[in-house]
């Protein structure tokens, strides 16, 4: 499992803002938002993690009935969405253990896209870095899993996942609580993952042990009750205001229909145009 660098005020670990983006070189990538382009370069290695001042308030957190109102709205509005990629035949090979080591790659390969953009923008946004419960990094594990299965990193990101990151910074220049919904789809399907770990292992012919190209779903079973707390803890203090709360649904049901089109097929991705949520009157407007 890797590690990250870099402390903030929460005990946590994060990753600081880096000279590159992910694997590609600085100011290129379609991934970076300009905000990120500006601060890569020699600035970089005097970066600092976030500190809440003295006078900079602790959020508020929220009380159990609100927790259970807005966790049951998460699932309600997400549910839809939720439902399609489970009917996917990529999603049903992989449940059943039949799925082919080089469509399971190149799906791994899109996610790893999904996984690098959320960790950056947590690190990026210091109301959400402040509480967001940072214990592995995701996008570290594919690579891992990639080498391990022989396979490699797409040099770019599908066009559903370049689509869906410019529309979730878009919301987040105004309210950066829409990260914390795009957190409740990928830490949810996180707690999903150890579901997999044996059904990939017969399909992939691979020991259930670190390094054989199975850590991206072995990370789930680490504490898995304990995690998910933790995560509905910090999404629950982003939701003060009915902004907010807008702005957390949106990202959750945002990121659970590009995983829609990232479990499709790959023909499918690559001509994907990432379409408005099914959320009435949330077109990414404030």
């Amino acid at each position: 499992m890797a590690s990250n660098s870099g402390t903030s005020t929460s005990g946590r670990t994060c990753r600081p803002p880096r000279g590159a983006c992910c694997v590609h070189t600085p100011n290129t990538s379609p991934m970076c938002s300009p905000t990120c382009r500006s601060r890569h370069g020699t600035r970089l290695a005097n970066a600092e993690p976030h500190r809440r001042s003295r006078t900079e308030p602790l959020p508020r957190a929220a009380s159990e009935e609100q927790k259970m109102d807005l966790f049951e709205q998460l699932r309600a509005e997400t549910r839809p969405a939720h439902d399609a990629i489970e009917r996917l035949p990529a999603a049903r090979a992989m449940i059943d253990g039949t799925i082919a080591r080089d469509d399971y790659t190149e799906l791994l390969a899109r996610l790893y896209w999904v996984h690098e953009v959320f960790e950056d923008e947590v690190c990026r946004h210091p109301e959400l870095a402040s509480v967001w419960p940072v214990e592995a990094t995701r996008a570290a594990a594919i690579a891992n899993d990639l080498k391990a299965l022989g396979a490699q990193q797409s040099p770019t990101p599908p066009d559903a996942i370049v689509a869906w990151a410019d529309r979730i910074r878009t919301w987040a220049e105004t309210n950066p609580a829409v990260w914390g919904g795009v957190g409740y789809v990928l830490e949810g399907s996180r707690m999903g993952s150890r579901m997999l770990v044996a059904p990939l292992s017969l399909a992939l012919s691979v020991a259930v042990e670190a390094g054989t190209g199975l850590d991206y779903h072995r990370e789930g079973c680490d504490d898995p009750g304990g995690r998910w707390r933790r995560v509905r803890t910090a999404i629950a203090t982003l939701d003060r205001t009915a902004a907010d709360r807008d702005a957390l649904v949106y990202g959750a049901v945002a990121t659970f229909e590009m995983m829609t089109a990232v479990h499709a097929d790959s023909d499918y991705v690559a001509d994907a145009c990432f379409q408005v949520p099914v959320l009435a009157n949330l077109d990414g407007s404030i």
